[in-house]
């Protein structure tokens, strides 16, 4: 039984980004807080000026990133939030607003949909239509080698569009016509070429499903110090529910077995310890919970099927004490 939120310290401690876009009122004309009351929006809180801030950017211009590029900078900010202290995050946590800790929560979504585990199914695939490729090119080769039909008038039927592959047998003509005399070159075929490909295929799963796996604790990591920081609050409700949806996200997402058996740790967690907020603000999420719970009971590892089954029982627990119906 959990009863409380808890970080995993073998996993690293994530930190937040941001940027502070502070700026004084002195040095303008108008004030910010007059500005902002003119306008008709709501008076920011102000802060220190040697906190962290983020600003509402309604009126920027945004420009559209490129997915390499937002890529990269979501991997930057995955890298701040492992290496920052635990007690610089919860102080930044602290001093944000509601808004701005679910546009943080919404960049940890993102990240989740980014770093999705692919597994080593889908390099494989991908090496598979590689060597079907390479067999195709080879038998076109064959072909304009041993084929009777000249460089010139290939590339005349080509610009008619009546191009196709020549047939197998009598058609390639006499052996005096060929260009190649397959039987008097020796041919070997480039298994090394092959095995060196199939070899940086395997390196690159490696490597993308450790990265997945890393960025995945991240944000786990960091949804616990949120939760952490916001249990004594009075907005809790929202933030809670924002971190739930998180949470969730990266069941259904493809993820690791690692990341697994600590997700369904903090999500028991979280259950435990706030079972009103489950059961009773975010009730289509608890839906969504039971059906990603059942999902992973049917998974072809052992460990996650136990993982699930007691999550979903603990479930089904804390549902029972707070004299709810039972779960359909």
């Amino acid at each position: 039984m959990y009863t409380s939120i808890k970080t995993h310290n073998q996993r690293g401690r994530p930190v937040c980004i941001a940027t502070d876009d502070y700026e004084s009122e002195s040095g303008s004309m108008i004030s910010q807080t007059v500005a902002m009351a003119i306008a008709g929006t709501s008076v920011p809180q102000l802060t220190r000026p040697g906190s962290f801030i983020l600003t509402s950017t309604s009126g920027r211009q945004h420009t559209t990133f490129s997915a390499e590029s937002s890529r990269s900078l979501l991997i930057c900010l995955l890298w701040v939030l492992k290496n920052a202290d635990e007690s610089v995050l919860q102080k930044w946590f602290t001093d944000l607003s509601v808004l701005q800790l679910n546009r943080l929560l919404d960049l940890l979504y993102l990240c989740v949909s980014c770093f999705e585990y692919k597994g080593k199914k889908v390099f494989e695939r991908m090496n598979s239509l590689t060597f079907k490729k390479s067999k195709d090119m080879r038998a076109k080769l064959e072909e304009a080698i041993l084929g009777s039909i000249g460089a010139r008038q290939e590339m005349v039927r080509r610009s008619r569009g009546q191009l196709e592959r020549s047939p197998s047998g009598s058609a390639f003509g006499s052996q005096e016509n060929l260009r190649w005399r397959k039987d008097m070159t020796h041919w070997r075929q480039n298994t090394e070429k092959l095995d060196k490909s199939r070899a940086e295929i395997e390196h690159e799963a490696l490597i993308d499903g450790n990265l997945a796996t890393e960025a995945n604790l991240i944000i786990l990591d960091t949804l616990e110090i949120v939760v952490q920081t916001v249990s004594v609050t009075e907005s809790k409700e929202s933030i809670l529910g924002g971190v739930l949806k998180v949470l969730l996200h990266s069941m259904a997402c493809n993820q690791s077995a690692v990341y697994l058996q600590h997700c369904f740790a903090t999500q028991r967690a979280l259950v435990s310890k706030f079972p009103e907020l489950l059961f009773e603000e975010e009730t289509e999420q608890c839906a969504d919970l039971c059906l990603r719970l059942l999902r992973h009971c049917s998974s072809s590892i052992s460990t996650i099927r136990s993982h699930a089954s007691a999550s979903l029982y603990l479930l089904m627990r804390q549902n029972f004490e707070i004299g709810n119906a039972p779960i359909a």
